[in-house]
């Protein structure tokens, strides 16, 4: 909160009708209460204008969120009417050799906000007539094929929307060690398969139908290899990193040597101070959340939104009619809420967390801002922590 905002908010306060002590019956005294004819009225909103009422802004909310968890290192980007208003980084990517975080350099690793990146790869081949969202995912898959547990088949459509009705897992295998251990993507999927709990179902109204699932996720990236005859990470970085410049972003694991030395410390805090645990191999299922990004790269991403598709290098088309984005799913779980973080449609929603990391985002319909922050929490948990303007 500004402090113009925080000042005209106290002067509403004291400007309350007063209150009219008046006689009570049987001899007593007693407070009477008289409502004001007219109306409160709500304050307008105000935001930062300026990037140093930003800075001051934003400098001020992240000193608070790192000391309360407390948090290694973050970065900050702020993207308004489609260009980057505001970036900067807090704290440390690397705590023992005390080298910074810079928006620009320092990778994070966002999660299960890769999944984004993975529906905008199935809406890509949508687009040009090689997937249909409403066809039966077997129809695509090569090596193995979905168990027919219920009469409904499921689909991308509901993949995108995590109501195929799997049961969801991951003990003992999302993760892996060390980088001899990761298994190729299909081999994964087809060893991996989970139980088909629930029949699958379109149904949004009440979320009752929704059930996450990292391995159905990882299916769909699955099926972009199948369709394309590129691998997951290949057919990203050609069709979605490199026409947007998203030169310091990547799903491989192990990471490149040009981007293994800026990558930050995942950490927690123990004994009062910040211990490194290193890098997390979840390659196997890298479409559900292998991702690693600058802030910078993944304004690029958010710019895409905001352009409703055009870049200077490139022309996707995100979000017009049936099968044209899963910005259209409507689903108030899972894919749904990641995809739509980044759209003015639904202001206000949060991405998705994961153990040491968590990516969020906050927009305003009224000024198209855009905040997004990736930090390293210390603890397990993460705060649900958003900001509007």
């Amino acid at each position: 909160m500004s402090i113009r905002t925080a000042t005209a908010l106290a002067v509403a306060l004291c400007s309350l009708p007063l209150l009219a002590l008046a006689q009570g019956g049987g001899g007593s005294d007693a407070f009477a209460y008289k409502a004001s004819d007219a109306a409160a009225k709500p304050l307008p909103a105000h935001g930062p204008t300026t990037v140093e009422e930003m800075e001051a802004f934003v400098d001020g909310f992240m000193s608070s969120q790192m000391k309360a968890g407390p948090v290694a290192g973050a970065a900050v980007i702020v993207v308004k009417d489609g260009q980057v208003f505001f970036q900067k980084g807090y704290g440390y990517e690397d705590f023992d050799k005390r080298v910074p975080v810079d928006p620009a350099q320092t990778l994070f690793r966002p999660g299960s906000v890769s999944k984004l990146f993975t529906w905008t790869s199935i809406m890509q081949l949508v687009e040009q007539g090689k997937l249909d969202l409403d066809a039966d995912v077997n129809t695509y898959l090569k090596d193995f094929q979905v168990k027919s547990t219920w009469p409904q088949p499921v689909k991308l459509r509901n993949i995108m929307t995590h109501t195929g009705g799997f049961e969801d897992g991951g003990v003992g295998y999302l993760f892996a060690g060390k980088a001899e251990d990761l298994l190729p993507l299909g081999k994964w999927v087809a060893t991996h398969e989970p139980a088909r709990v629930r029949p699958p179902t379109t149904d949004f109204s009440d979320g009752t139908g929704a059930s996450y699932s990292n391995w159905a996720t990882a299916l769909a990236g699955h099926i972009v290899e199948t369709v394309s005859g590129q691998s997951f990470d290949e057919y990203v970085a050609q069709h979605i990193f490199q026409p947007l410049g998203m030169e310091r972003s990547t799903f491989g694991e192990p990471l490149p040597d040009t981007l293994a030395p800026r990558m930050s410390g995942g950490y927690s805090f123990e004994a009062g101070t910040f211990k490194s645990h290193g890098f997390e191999f979840i390659h196997a299922a890298g479409p559900a959340g292998s991702l690693s990004s600058t802030v910078s790269d993944m304004a690029r991403y958010v710019k895409l939104f905001f352009l409703n598709g055009g870049t200077d290098a490139y022309i996707m088309r995100i979000a017009k009619g049936d099968h044209a984005s899963a910005v259209d799913l409507k689903n108030e779980v899972g894919s749904g809420t990641e995809v739509l973080t980044l759209t003015a449609k639904n202001p206000g929603k949060l991405g998705d967390s994961i153990r040491v990391a968590v990516t969020y985002a906050g927009e305003s319909p009224e000024s198209t801002f855009n905040l997004s922050v990736t930090e390293y929490a210390s603890e397990y948990g993460v705060r649900d922590s958003r900001s509007n303007w």
